[in-house]
């Protein structure tokens, strides 16, 4: 990081993620793996912050870590408090090896119901080792909250200063497409009332996304990350490159995003202010997409003082064009433009091709059988798409995602999940009964998914809409460019087309002030 550029534009934290640990506890305690860290934790935290770096690590909140057995997690179940005598001695350990950062994942055997609970304690536990090494805090990360149902983002924002609220991301579109949808759920419109009994207890996918558009939820979502506390949409896959053929040969699939997907996933993160988490291989990130990563103007956004979270303030199914605006420090606004169009246009619907796809209304796939592969984008019915074109959405989605060979619809709610049945069952997969749902399956050669075509110049975007008056000369720069796009008053219009999956993202200026772009920033 510190030779790359990374340390320089602002990316600070150094952490391991899981099985850094010997699998057993030694005298009672968890210590580094002696072949990966033979000099343990505290010797490579005091190298990490010779590089003018700071250091995070990983634990879990069970009895074992999500990739590791037991014995190596914290163990604070709630029938444990107040005691949970294992993870006060963690967290001492932890930070006597003076860590910056602590990840708490959620595995092996604890009570989800009460989760927020075990975590607290271990918050407590954390604060009061921190105060006793007298040094600086340490970032709290509790991976594992926000799957509850009514979210609890006010404990959230009390106990912790990041926090997972929804699926982990994987390599491909779809997965990034469904966390922007639940980032922008229930907006512009969200449901009125309160949460039906569906929407209680622990939820991913489909459902959460749903649950997420009622008003109660998405109001408390939007009001409580700022200053000390954060949403974490999960990490960047910017930069990522293909496996190795070491790791190829191991049964591993590293898929990697085109560079308009890596922007529209930087630009929407940079956004929502979360926090910007990498995983590849620094030594190997491609030009542009450390390009990407560095660029100053967009971590200026990402970074900027406020702390805000955007609004999606306009959305259309039919085009899948997304608009989202962050007011900013000082009174400028960052717009992004997202066409998440997955629809070719001349694709074969589903119904229309029996020797491609079998559908089954009434039912949905095993998620034993069919593991669920990703999220199509919300190809909402409120916007005007028919039930033909929403099932198209979906099948395109399934044939550009790799491990698709099913899905499941639901026209009604707006949903779709894909799901990859193995080899043996695809033709012939296992049911459950799923009334409003229509299952499809792959009975053919699964055949290339057509592109989807870039959406044209020419938007027009009211800029009263960001929050400027109809006679207010506002100066437009384009982020991804780092160049003005000129002056607007009343109607800003995109100067350049959308390819698909991409984004045109902007940082708007009253030009008086502004007449040309802030260096500082």
């Amino acid at each position: 990081m510190a030779a790359s550029g990374l340390k320089d534009a602002g990316y600070e934290f150094v952490a391991l993620d899981d099985c850094w640990q010997a699998p057993k506890r030694v005298n009672g305690r968890v210590v580094a793996d002696p072949q990966l860290f033979p000099s343990g934790i505290k010797a490579l935290a005091a190298y990490v912050h010779s590089k003018g770096l700071k250091f995070g690590l990983y634990t879990a909140i069970g009895e074992g870590t999500c990739a590791m057995g037991s014995d190596i997690g914290l163990g604070c179940d709630f029938q444990n408090i107040p005691a949970c005598t294992q993870a006060k001695q963690d967290m001492e350990d932890f930070v006597s090896w003076d860590i910056d950062h602590i990840k708490v994942d959620g595995c092996q055997g604890f009570d989800s119901a009460h989760q927020n609970a075990s975590y607290a304690i271990v918050g407590s536990f954390l604060q009061d080792a921190v105060k006793k090494r007298g040094t600086g805090p340490v970032v709290y990360h509790p991976s594992n909250l926000g799957f509850e149902y009514p979210r609890q983002f006010r404990e959230l924002a009390t106990i912790a200063n990041q926090w997972r609220f929804f699926n982990d991301v994987q390599d491909s579109w779809e997965s990034v497409a469904g966390i922007i949808q639940i980032l922008g759920a229930g907006q512009p419109n969200c449901k009125p009332g309160l949460l039906p009994v569906n929407c209680t207890g622990r939820l991913r996918g489909d459902q959460s996304l749903w649950c997420a558009k009622y008003c109660v939820e998405r109001d408390e979502f939007l009001r409580v990350p700022g200053k000390g506390g954060w949403h974490d949409p999960d990490m960047l896959l910017v930069g990522e490159t293909p496996c190795s053929a070491a790791a190829t040969k191991a049964g591993m699939k590293c898929s990697v995003l085109p560079l308009v997907e890596q922007e529209t996933q930087m630009a929407i993160w940079s956004m929502v202010s979360a926090p910007l988490l990498l995983s590849a291989d620094l030594t190997s990130i491609p030009n542009n997409s450390m390009a990407l990563l560095t660029n100053q103007e967009a971590l200026a956004i990402n970074q900027d003082s406020l702390g805000r979270m955007a609004f999606r303030f306009y959305s259309n199914g039919t085009s899948g064009i997304d608009m989202w605006r962050k007011d900013l420090a000082g009174g400028d606004v960052a717009l992004a433009i997202v066409n998440m169009n997955t629809n070719a246009g001349n694709a074969t619907r589903p119904s229309n091709n029996p020797k491609m796809w079998a559908s089954t209304p009434g039912k949905i796939y095993s998620d034993d059988e069919c593991p669920n592969v990703g999220i199509a984008p919300d190809c909402n019915p409120r916007s005007g798409a028919s039930r033909d074109e929403m099932a198209a959405c979906c099948e395109i989605a399934c044939l550009g995602n790799e491990g698709c060979t099913a899905f499941n619809f639901n026209y009604n709610e707006g949903h779709c999940n894909m799901r990859g049945c193995s080899s043996s069952n695809a033709a012939n997969p296992t049911w459950q009964d799923g009334p409003s749902w229509t299952g499809y399956h792959l009975v053919g050669p699964k055949p290339p998914a057509p592109a989807p075509p870039p959406y044209p110049a020419g938007i027009r975007v009211p800029l009263a809409n960001v929050g400027y008056a109809f006679n207010t000369g506002v100066l437009a720069r384009n982020v991804l460019k780092k160049a003005d796009v000129g002056v607007f008053t009343g109607t800003f219009v995109t100067p350049d087309p959308i390819p698909a999956h991409g984004v045109l993202w902007f940082r708007l200026a009253y030009s008086p002030q502004y007449a040309t772009y802030h260096a500082e920033l």
